[in-house]
């Protein structure tokens, strides 16, 4: 999942984030606690407890930008809370549903609507992206997607709606129906009328990921890849930029599989804001396609892959990941992506990175007039392979088992030299995260944060202003839609009375 918050499992530990909120279970237990923003008022950093259903236990994890799913057992029954404005609960209405228990609601907690009523349809996986929702079903790996066939710009929330319905309102196909139509807001579109994405015969999905506006799923026989939606940046991997899934002539056999080079397949698949990984065996290597602006293709470079059929193949190169390593599991964030490696149990990380969410122990200083930093990695030759150093953690660290990402804020699952499966954050919402007892027991989360601290005299709240991300989402647009947010982000939405007013404007003006 992109921008959404990964979802990653360890053992029988799982744990998703998404910027200032997160979740984490344990697949043996009856227990899921999450913290941040929800429905009902929740003040930042606290952790409470979900109520997902007497007697289920959760088997996965999944974020959207404004919706959390989780998969249960028994039954493979999907449970979704959050944001629902495109039916990307899957509950038949738009209205937002809080999660239950002690965020002060007494419902109990819907199921998504994937079968007809009385029918047993049982999910084996699930992944969310920006606004959609997809899951793997039965024994046949049979997909279903449900939510928002558009793109919905994440500047809708900070500029204006004139600007989102110009550039924001493109039909994309990210739920590989056919066809434009918004899925799960009207009962009649769910359930057995919902239809099942067609990937072609024979083929079933072991694997999915889910960006922005595109999902890919890894399927068998072959570990081959096939992904659909929106197609800008050649994140489809199919040699183009033209999207795939709103005519029903491009789902099916006539839908292209990726090419991922010669004697090559897939074991995971990642998706980032408009770029894909995927997992390669043999060798446990990584190759990466889609927008390359800030490094997050770890190529050595900013150029796009995946747009030309001559990107592709045998022609896309192999993330240089170092001398002797392989990688077992990768994630991707907005522009940003990670790989746990092998042997050693470590992690590396590139791309963009604004908000240390590289954790390369090294924070941008606020000195004067300027802003020295290095806003990312993998976008030059020499940072990659052996130059590229592990992610700096504490140093009673022994073993990284596990990774999630999201925007600016990746976390990892981690043995110490004291204690299993803690918890180490970094980037930009780590002080969202609570410090509260998790997993169940009393031991404490231990949540790190690299580098100086904060950006000199700047407050977490000033790096993680509206104005701020109002501009570093422009930054991605046309030259001139992003002078032209820009300027619209200075004069909207830069309060008279904001504290530290200097220090936020010199950070602007480094983002412009």
């Amino acid at each position: 999942m992109w921008l959404a918050g990964a979802t990653e499992a360890v053992g029988d530990f799982l744990l998703a984030v998404n910027g200032g909120v997160g979740c984490m279970a344990r697949t043996s237990r009856v227990v899921l606690q999450c913290w941040g923003r929800d429905i009902n008022p929740i003040r930042s950093g606290s952790l409470y407890m979900v109520d997902v259903g007497s007697g289920f236990t959760v088997q996965a994890i999944t974020m959207g930008w404004t919706h959390t799913c989780v998969l249960l057992k028994p039954g493979g029954v999907v449970k979704c809370w959050g944001g629902n404005w495109y039916g990307q609960l899957g509950l038949g209405h738009g209205t937002d549903t809080a999660s239950s228990g002690s965020q002060g609601s007494n419902q109990t907690m819907p199921a998504a609507a994937l079968a007809s009523p009385g029918s047993l349809v049982v999910a084996t996986a699930l992944e969310a992206g920006q606004y959609h929702t997809c899951a793997i079903l039965g024994p046949e790996g049979r997909v279903k997607c449900w939510g928002c066939v558009h793109e919905v710009s994440h500047l809708a929330h900070y500029i204006s709606i004139f600007i989102f319905h110009i550039y924001s309102m493109n039909n994309l196909g990210q739920l590989g129906l056919g066809d434009n139509v918004n899925r799960g807001t009207d009962p009649a579109q769910m359930g057995a009328a919902l239809p099942f994405v067609d990937l072609g015969p024979g083929l079933a999905a072991v694997a999915l990921a889910a960006g922005d506006a595109h999902t890919c799923a890894v399927l068998q026989p072959g570990g081959r890849v096939k992904c659909w939606g929106s197609n800008t940046a050649g994140q489809l991997g199919l040699g183009d930029n033209r999207t795939r899934g709103l005519q029903p002539t491009d789902m099916g056999a006539a839908l292209p599989f990726v090419d991922l080079g010669p004697g090559l397949y897939a074991t995971a698949i990642a998706a980032g804001l408009d770029y894909t990984c995927a997992l390669l065996q043999p060798g446990g290597r990584v190759k990466c396609w889609g927008a390359n602006g800030g490094g997050q293709l770890g190529l050595g470079d900013n150029r796009t892959r995946g747009l030309q059929p001559t990107d592709m193949g045998a022609a896309l190169p192999f993330v240089d990941l170092g001398p002797g390593l392989n990688a077992t599991a990768i994630a991707a964030g907005l522009h940003h992506t990670c790989a746990l490696l092998q042997p050693g149990s470590f992690l590396k990380c590139w791309g963009v990175d604004y908000d240390d969410q590289l954790g390369r122990g090294v924070r941008r200083v606020v000195n004067g007039p300027a802003v020295q930093r290095t806003d990312s990695i993998g976008d030059e030759p020499g940072e990659m392979g052996a130059s590229l150093q592990p992610v700096v953690l504490s140093p009673d660290v022994t073993r990284v088992k596990a990774v999630a990402v999201s925007p600016a804020l990746t976390c990892a699952v981690v043995d110490t030299l004291t204690q299993a499966e803690q918890v180490k954050c970094w980037g930009r919402y780590v002080s969202d995260i609570p410090p509260d007892a998790i997993r169940g027991n009393p031991d404490k989360q231990l949540v790190y944060k690299p580098g100086l601290g904060a950006i000199g005299d700047v407050s977490e709240d000033i790096k993680r202003s509206p104005l701020l991300e109002c501009i570093r989402w422009v930054r991605q647009l046309t030259t001139t839609i992003g002078r032209f947010g820009t300027m619209f982000c200075l004069i909207a939405m830069l309060p008279e009375n904001f504290e530290q007013k200097g220090s936020l404007l010199m950070l602007v003006q480094q983002d412009m």
